[in-house]
């Protein structure tokens, strides 16, 4: 694969996502991953915030150079990729629609709290 736009159309399609999907995950537009792809755009500096979301090294994609994956993921260790997918997303929508989405997660996770308290609790009697 000897041109960016060959190594992101081959990344994007082993993680199975459509041109679609990764502008939602990568905010790079769907129109310059398209232009990137067909090869009529030979670099971009949104290749960083690509090979994020694609979980590929970031000089691979750019330059061909390197292993596909590994060595320049820039992917704390606290932080599962679906972390980081999901604070992509927030960056996405308004801070009113964050505060609703924070206290959906909040009733999601004390529902979950009773459901183990009611568990632990069946257990002790039987």
């Amino acid at each position: 694969m000897n041109t960016l736009g060959k190594r992101l159309k081959a990344a994007r399609k082993s993680k199975g996502f459509t041109q679609q999907e990764l502008e939602k995950l990568s905010g790079v537009s769907q129109q310059l991953i398209s232009k990137i792809e067909s090869e009529k755009i030979e670099s971009t500096t949104e290749v960083f915030n690509l090979a994020e979301v694609l979980d590929v090294n970031a000089k691979w994609l750019a330059t061909g150079n390197g292993e596909m994956s590994g060595e320049s993921r820039v992917v704390s260790s606290e932080h599962s990729r679906e972390d980081l997918n999901i604070l992509k997303m927030l960056g996405m929508i308004t801070s009113e629609q964050k505060k609703d989405a924070l206290a959906d997660i909040q009733e999601f996770i004390r529902r979950n709290q009773l459901v183990i308290e009611e568990l632990t609790q069946h257990k002790k009697v039987a």
